[in-house]
């Protein structure tokens, strides 16, 4: 039982454990392993089982065994350790959807600031989710690449107002403070548990560009995260569609066109192709 103990406890996944656990407890006792929702219809002197989840754990023997007393003692071990799998899982999923309510608040106030780009968290948010259907990232690079836009513009908190809001260009002195808002949207991100790397990395890197000239790092080509690749291509769309102060939006047709243009420049071609794939499906 230590022993399994010690093979199962890496396992977090609740189904996972389930699975595992009861093939080794049935191979450790020579038995054959049955999960179902309905109670076991096995001759009960050839079998013993334990309620798990929504279903029941059983182990049968084709002759009677001197194990029985031990076998149910396993299998109730591991019913035990399946459940309280199962409780952490609902306890995380819980908390990380309260940090997900608590993030699009942030992304709220901070377009409650600046007033013109009010609603682009939330759509530069769907796209985002859009973007890593069409690239098939695997779950955790893609609630990345979803957190990462809903704290892009976190930096801008500690930007003054003379230079977030003033209406007309901004000197060059006043763009190198604006420059400055990747790096410290990442220091702040820093704070909020459990988010992942991937996320910083688009709060840090989304204004890196494919040729180097971007910032705050002048990062190149593949040395961009690939979740910040993603999102500068979406960021630009966005806000090129969107009503500006000293703009209209441009159309659609007009912003992609743009952004095509500015492929292998400013954007990840591999990027601007996934939005593309979004914007025009087959």
């Amino acid at each position: 039982m230590a022993r399994l103990g010690d093979l199962l406890r890496p396992i977090t996944d609740p189904h996972a454990l389930l699975r595992a656990g009861l093939r080794r407890v049935a191979a450790a006792f020579g038995a054959a392993a049955h999960h179902s929702v309905q109670p076991s219809r096995f001759d009960p002197s050839l079998s013993i089982t334990e309620p798990c989840l929504d279903g029941f754990l059983t182990l049968t023997w084709s002759a009677p065994t001197s194990s029985r007393a031990l076998a149910q003692l396993s299998l109730r071990s591991l019913a035990d350790r399946v459940h309280h799998a199962h409780l952490r899982e609902q306890q995380r999923g819980s908390l990380l959807e309260s940090r997900n309510h608590a993030l699009e608040l942030i992304g709220a106030a901070l377009e409650a600031r600046d007033l013109e780009t009010q609603g682009h968290t939330r759509r530069v948010a769907h796209w985002a989710q859009q973007v890593a259907r069409a690239a098939d990232l695997d779950p955790e690079e893609a609630e990345a690449l979803h957190l990462g836009a809903l704290l892009h513009d976190l930096g801008k908190l500690a930007i003054p107002d003379a230079i977030l809001l003033k209406p007309g260009p901004l000197t060059d002195q006043e763009r190198a403070v604006m420059q400055r808002h990747p790096g410290l949207g990442a220091a702040l991100a820093q704070r909020v548990p459990h988010l992942p790397d991937g996320a910083l990395d688009v709060v840090r890197s989304h204004h890196e560009h494919w040729n180097g000239r971007g910032y705050p790092a002048g990062l190149r080509g593949e040395e961009i995260p690939r979740p910040a690749r993603l999102f500068a291509v979406i960021d630009t769309y966005d806000a090129l569609t969107s009503d500006r102060p000293y703009r209209a939006a441009w159309t659609p047709q007009a912003a992609w066109a743009e952004v095509q243009r500015l492929s292998g420049q400013q954007f990840d071609p591999r990027a601007v192709h996934l939005l593309g794939e979004v914007l025009q499906p087959a």
